[in-house]
């Protein structure tokens, strides 16, 4: 080894930085360590990725900013934070049990939308909820307590039937209401664009333009909303006719959202022939594809979720398209059934899926929970990235919730009735980590509905499902460092990677 490195020290740093790009995260923390010139060289690696990351998403961009990050190359390879932002949570989160975690929260009492899983996002320093399902409230992270009215639902009746779903990326939020009419089974169904900078209304989308007949819309169910830069696909479930099912994709600027620059841009069918009419599914978006799972129904005798993707750069018109592969693992040829209840992509152009699995155990455990798996698949080689068995639970939703910031994924999972863990994977990575950060759920009446995670921290939302009381928080971790707060972890040259 240190013949190599020696060899490698007459390298450019030009060259050390191709080199570094291909390595895992272990490995790029121990040539980081190997000399000041690989450090250097690292360093110049991770500087320019975060910068690229940055460019891609102004989301990403205040995250990083709010984390203490600077662009540039001024900096001093030993003290700033580019090389533990690149490597990941993995190895920097793990300590943030060391230092002081800073924690803000705000109790909501009376709460209704209990729902709050579909009806809270975090957009840069903003926290936007639905108080009661009928309304729009935003909070910023420095200061919950304080709340803006971004609009509210007059109309509603105090316990509406159906909570408020938000979704948002960069500078656009999109808030789905539904109100129920005489005549209609699911509803008459408003989908919104709102500016989260102005907080301002900027126009709806009318999804019923070009897709189908106005008598379709008593059968129509909107199942799924999801958004990456400058897209949003919305998926429309006729449970009557799912032959008419189709995903809408709308163009718009996410980082500065216009009424005359929404429109929408092409539709894709989803032929799911061997699924039950009443199953909606799941819906993945990113830059590069477009996915959706589909569950067969008892008349079929497969007992695979059905993953169907398409390549949103070939995208023409009216594209019906598709591609079928098996959600499979040698290691659960022996469970009666696997459902996929979560997919998520990792954000930009990538193609690994995050995939939530409950495996039907009954015949093992007289309790008729789930085994919980949670599985990475690379659609570019249809192979398993890493696996990890969560244990088990009567389902999913209890015991987890995921998020994706840039190309990190974090897994927050309940453990026990008062504690969950934090894990982490990224790319490069052979399994899914546990970083050592541990979140104190309650007992069992609490449940955590919302969770999200980047550079500057984490946002939860738990619910008490006997009062019906919201709680949020946001935590944010530093250590004193020669009597200064720095957002850990922060290395001297004694102490380095």
């Amino acid at each position: 080894m240190k013949k190599q490195v020696f060899k490698m020290e007459g390298l450019s740093i030009e060259v050390l930085e191709r080199i570094v790009r291909k390595l895992d995260p272990i490995s790029m923390c121990r040539l980081a360590s190997m000399s000041v010139h690989m450090r250097r060289a690292f360093h110049s690696y991770c500087s320019s990725h975060l910068r690229y990351l940055a460019n891609q998403d102004s989301t990403t961009e205040a995250s990083l900013e709010a984390s203490g990050w600077e662009a540039g190359n001024d900096h001093d390879i030993w003290e700033c934070q580019c090389i533990y932002l690149v490597v990941g949570p993995w190895y920097t989160w793990g300590k943030l049990t060391k230092g002081k975690r800073r924690k803000k929260e705000v109790i909501v009492e009376q709460d209704h939308n209990l729902q709050v899983g579909a009806g809270c996002v975090v957009i840069k320093n903003k926290l936007l909820t639905c108080p009661n399902a009928s309304s729009v409230a935003a909070r910023t992270r420095d200061l919950l307590t304080e709340v803006a009215e971004v609009t509210r639902f007059s109309d509603f009746p105090e316990y509406p039937t159906f909570p408020l779903y938000l979704t948002n990326f960069e500078n656009t939020l999109v808030v789905k209401s539904i109100k129920t009419e005489e005549g209609f089974i699911h509803g008459d169904y408003t989908i919104s664009v709102y500016d989260t900078e102005s907080l301002h209304k900027v126009c709806d989308i009318n999804i019923m333009a070009d897709a189908m007949d106005t008598k379709d819309q008593s059968d129509l169910e909107v199942s799924n909303i999801k958004m990456c830069r400058n897209r949003i696909a919305i998926h429309l479930l006729f449970s009557q006719t799912p032959e008419k099912n189709v995903t809408q994709i709308w163009a718009v600027d996410t980082q500065n959202p216009k009424k005359e620059t929404i429109f929408l841009a092409a539709t894709v069918s989803h032929p799911f022939s061997v699924c039950g009419a009443l199953d909606p599914g799941h819906l993945a978006l990113n830059s590069r594809y477009l996915l959706r799972i589909g569950t067969p129904d008892k008349s079929n005798n497969s007992t695979d979720n059905l993953v169907q993707y398409f390549d949103m750069q070939r995208l023409q018109g009216n594209d019906k398209g598709v591609n079928y592969t098996p959600v499979k693992d040698p290691g659960m040829i022996d469970h009666q059934k696997i459902n996929v209840r979560h997919v998520s992509i990792i954000p930009g152009g990538g193609s690994i899926l995050c995939l939530g699995l409950e495996l039907d155990i009954s015949h093992r455990n007289s309790h008729h929970s789930y085994q919980v798996v949670v599985q990475l698949f690379d659609l570019s080689t249809q192979k398993i990235l890493a696996q990890k068995d969560l244990g088990s639970c009567n389902h999913i939703e209890d015991k987890l919730k995921l998020c994706w910031w840039t190309e990190n994924l974090g897994l927050l999972v309940r453990e026990s009735s008062s504690s969950a863990s934090l894990y982490t994977w990224s790319p490069g990575q052979g399994e899914i980590l546990e970083t050592g950060v541990k979140l104190p759920v309650g007992n069992i009446h609490w449940a955590f509905e919302y969770f999200h995670m980047d550079y500057q921290g984490m946002v939860t939302a738990k619910v008490n499902f006997g009062n019906e009381t919201t709680v949020f928080q946001c935590f944010k971790y530093e250590s004193e460092v020669d009597g200064k707060k720095k957002i850990l972890p922060m290395r001297s040259k004694e102490n380095s990677v």
